[in-house]
């Protein structure tokens, strides 16, 4: 039995023998959560995110107004075997298996067994947010991935007394910092914190600060790109913290946890942070406990519309937890510990429901998706609506046409006509939303745009005329957010795109 299991501390700079191999059942849940992710992934269609992610992706940078540069360079990647939703869901299948399989390796080096390991990867498995998190092509997958990492060296580099895992974890977060920059706006300062109420001595070492730099030096490029451009992605974090900090935000963040993180399994992640904090045996493993409530208290203030930052956390948690149930094998409890598993079952059938498209279209047409899920709605009807523009493109007189542009009011329609352009013959689409308005006008002095989800506003004064010729529907009736959305064409345009474009930049 090892040390922690046995109810021996485990202290700072004690070595330790390396963690037994995963039991089979931790490659069963982990290969099961892919192969689950990948069976649903040609459902439904394209995210509005993902067809923004490949426009992207056509635009290769060191940065973005609203994000670093991975994501988009994965999902280049993932093109180069197909322009399917499958082919570029494939990575963040993968991603979210290794957060799996770290929960399991957590597990293990707390001192369980194959109960706690098997446990620990199948709570993580079945957690919502993961599971809908690694069935889109984004940066949320591959952040829950560098901060679970991140975290487990960290962790090894302590209780295993061996420094220069702190470089290793310094290079995971540097990768993460080119993914998404929470990583460095609240796991890092979070980190610190916590060892310098739990371990200082730590901190007292040269290590963990050289972890810093080399993640510092690894994220650099696009901190540059950053620094070069004015710093907009903290323009845009300002404008969507004024978006989601609403006094709603705020009241429903602590709900949130329980949701993101599966409410039946609530017992599991709650015993593990209890353990964490309090066991003598899991002492070296304290500020994990401490890095979770900074955070949880740092997100409250600072962004609570942003509950699911919070995901990667759950992991060290839930194997606190799974230990805990595995030691308590010979002692009464209310529920069997072999239920646990059966439970977690349950739940994922649950959740999967909720966070992957298993259910047919048209479950949508009477259950609104943003009363369950928005992300499911905001998967449906791309190719539809764009046809629908192209309808009413082409309706324009020939003449006309020629010198006619599309104008959007956000990424999720430029990127569908740009994906699906060539198939019904229209003009790339200009728009002002996040990096659209920096790739620039169109190069071309139009006579009339054609207006695709914005009413009159602004171009009532900057048209001759304006007026609508139609609106984007999906043919399954789905209340997403493109639902009625008009198409307005502008004729006898007042200006040239240059001369408007300082307008049109809009963030959210």
């Amino acid at each position: 039995m090892s040390a922690v299991a046995a109810g021996v501390p485990v202290q700072i700079g004690q070595r330790r023998r390396r963690s037994p191999r995963l039991p089979a059942v931790v490659w069963v849940v982990a290969v099961g959560f892919v192969a689950l992710e990948l069976t649903v992934a040609q459902r439904y269609g394209f995210h509005r995110d993902e067809l923004y992610f490949i426009a992207c992706a056509h635009h290769l940078a060191w940065g973005y107004v609203d994000q670093p540069p991975l994501a988009p360079l994965l999902v280049r990647l993932s093109l180069l075997w197909g322009s399917s939703p499958l082919a570029i869901r494939v990575l963040p299948a993968l991603a979210g298996a290794g957060v799996v399989l770290i929960a399991a390796v957590f597990a293990r080096d707390m001192g369980g067994r194959r109960f706690a390991a098997g446990m620990a990867a199948l709570a993580t498995a079945v957690m919502p947010v993961l599971l809908g998190a690694s069935h889109l092509a984004g940066t949320t997958p591959y952040d829950l991935l560098a901060w679970s990492l991140t975290l487990l060296l960290v962790t090894r580099a302590i209780t295993r007394d061996n420094p220069r895992l702190w470089l290793a974890a310094g290079g995971v977060a540097g990768v993460g910092l080119l993914d998404k920059h929470t990583i460095a706006t609240f796991l890092v300062p979070a980190l610190v914190v916590a060892l310098a109420i739990s371990r200082q001595q730590v901190l007292a070492t040269r290590w963990p600060w050289l972890a810093g730099l080399l993640a510092l030096a690894i994220g650099s490029p696009t901190l540059v790109w950053q620094a070069m451009h004015g710093w907009p992605e903290l323009t845009m974090m300002s404008v969507l913290h004024a978006h989601h900090s609403a006094a709603a935000d705020t009241i429903k963040f602590l709900p949130a946890q329980l949701l993101y993180a599966g409410p039946v399994l609530a017992p599991v992640w709650l015993s593990g942070l209890v353990r964490l904090l309090r066991a003598p045996e899991l002492m070296a493993y304290r500020f994990l406990g401490w890095v979770y409530l900074i955070i949880l208290v740092a997100l409250q203030v600072i962004a609570p519309g942003r509950p699911y930052y919070m995901s990667a956390l759950y992991v060290p948690l839930f194997a606190a937890g799974a230990c805990w149930l595995e030691a308590r094998a010979r002692r009464p409890l209310r529920l069997p510990r072999r239920w646990w598993p059966t439970l977690a079952v349950v739940a994922g059938c649950a959740g999967t429901v909720i966070a992957l498209p298993v259910m047919p279209v048209s479950f949508w047409h009477t259950v609104t998706p943003n009363s369950i899920n928005y992300d499911s709605g905001e998967q449906i009807g791309w190719p539809q609506m764009t046809g629908q523009i192209a309808a009413a493109y082409h309706a324009i007189p020939a003449a006309e046409r020629a010198r006619t542009d599309i104008f959007t009011s956000n990424y999720g329609e430029a990127g569908a006509i740009d994906f699906y352009r060539t198939r019904y013959g229209l003009p790339a689409a200009a728009s002002g939303h996040n990096a659209f308005w920096t790739w620039g006008a169109p190069h071309t002095t139009p006579s009339a745009v054609l207006i695709v989800g914005l009413g009159a506003g602004q171009w009532s004064t900057w048209c001759d005329s304006l007026h609508v010729v139609g609106h984007l529907s999906n043919s399954q009736r789905v209340q997403n957010d493109e639902l009625g959305a008009p198409l307005t064409l502008c004729t006898g345009v007042k200006y040239t795109w240059h001369e408007l474009w300082p307008k049109l930049q809009q963030y959210s």
